[in-house]
């Protein structure tokens, strides 16, 4: 990524919103544990983590006062946010080399099985195997980090918050049971 201009990118997400770029870095550790615990072959495991350390840096372009609001956004709030997976997106489009499953790990990472997420409501197989285990590592550290308006779940929470999702068809299961299994956390091979 640094080749390509993701540090720069990165370094303007940090002065923007220090949360935020910090974020990303517990995203990309979280990505490399699951890559090297499932033993993610070099290249699927470079991409993971490229696409983690890059994939919120759309957020940038939104406000601070809104990344940082410690109660529930409004309608109107939410939108700007929703914007961030395109705005990452277009910016590293234009300005970067990166692979195709990067872009769109980074465009897609809230999207849901069920077709509820954002920005392109994708639903089930539209959505690529890789976007699927960065949004599980997303979702798995921004529960097990504080916040100003939360504090941060034990792992072993997270991960049975990622099962519900599972459950109720919003995250894959398999790469919820791959993440869980990188923390030395059991699951049943099926949700059945």
């Amino acid at each position: 990524v640094t080749s390509v201009g993701g540090e720069q990118w990165l370094e303007t997400v940090r002065k923007h919103h220090e949360n935020t770029f910090q974020h990303c870095l517990l995203v990309t550790g979280v990505a490399a544990t699951y890559a090297t615990r499932n033993g993610l072959n070099r290249q699927l495991a470079t991409t993971l983590v490229n696409a983690a350390l890059v994939h919120d840096v759309g957020k940038a372009m939104v406000p601070q006062q809104l990344l940082d609001k410690p109660g529930k956004l409004t309608d109107g709030e939410f939108d700007v946010i929703r914007r961030h997976p395109r705005a990452g997106y277009d910016y590293l489009k234009s300005h970067a080399h990166l692979p195709e499953a990067v872009l769109d790990a980074v465009l897609h990472h809230h999207e849901a099985l069920d077709g509820s997420g954002y920005p392109d409501g994708l639903a089930g197989a539209q959505i690529a195997p890789l976007t699927r285990i960065l949004t599980v590592c997303d979702i798995f550290a921004a529960m097990v980090e504080s916040r100003s308006y939360k504090s941060a779940l034990p792992p072993s929470s997270a991960i049975m918050t990622l099962v519900d999702m599972a459950l109720r068809s919003r995250v894959d299961y398999e790469a919820v049971r791959r993440l869980a299994l990188a923390f030395d956390i059991d699951l049943p091979d099926t949700l059945e």
